[in-house]
């Protein structure tokens, strides 16, 4: 087995259960763009109990449907985003995506959110955390905003602003040092590294699923 490939949802199943390696205690890590709550519902299906998700975008962000979308159950998260971007529209729906907007859904976003996707979630969850940034975030998605605007492949507002990154940093834990200065003498990492990394901060979680 390529333990480096990218396997779709079907393929990913096959391999993993067809492997005697697979336990309770494995952890899978994803950092491969696709769909998070798909993901989990197929890793509580064959049994797996630990995994960590990169690339969990803030609602209404990214590439892909992240674990927050999935936890966004009332959509205010979302809807700060919408309102913040500069334009006049209607909350803009999330989309279900198999990664970088590929073979995308549209889903309907109303009273039963919540039913759809929290519940969903919330069902098959023991244990959701989010890690904590090494340093403070000073340019929060600096780095990966063209991208973010890269509507093709990304979702995100059109415009981004103080008041998103005000909204990023209110939803990161706080960080392990309190400046860039101090974590730099701590680690031996150069400021401007550290700074940079910043920018390409997304908030990293650990899902603990219930088995059946």
């Amino acid at each position: 087995v390529d333990f480096c490939a990218s396997f779709g949802f079907h393929e990913f199943i096959i391999q993993v259960s067809i492997h005697s390696y697979l336990s309770l205690q494995t952890l899978f890590i994803f950092d491969d763009n696709q769909d998070h709550l798909k993901r989990i519902l197929h890793l509580h299906k064959i049994g797996v109990a630990h995994a960590i998700f990169d690339d969990n975008y803030m609602p209404g962000v990214g590439p892909a449907f992240s674990v927050k979308d999935a936890c966004d159950g009332t959509g205010h998260l979302r809807q700060y985003f919408n309102a913040y971007s500069g334009t006049d529209h209607e909350l803009v729906a999330p989309k279900r995506c198999d990664g970088h907007h590929a073979n995308c859904e549209e889903l309907p976003f109303d009273d039963k959110w919540w039913l759809r996707y929290g519940l969903a979630i919330e069902v098959v969850l023991l244990k959701y955390w989010e890690g904590p940034p090494l340093a403070p975030l000073v340019r929060p998605y600096g780095s990966i905003i063209d991208y973010i605007q890269d509507l093709k492949k990304y979702e995100g507002p059109k415009t981004w602003t103080e008041e998103h990154s005000r909204l990023v940093v209110e939803s990161t834990k706080k960080p392990l040092f309190p400046s860039i200065e101090e974590a730099s003498i701590a680690t031996g990492i150069p400021e401007e590294v550290l700074e940079f990394e910043s920018g390409r901060y997304i908030h990293l979680a650990y899902v603990n699923i219930r088995v059946k």
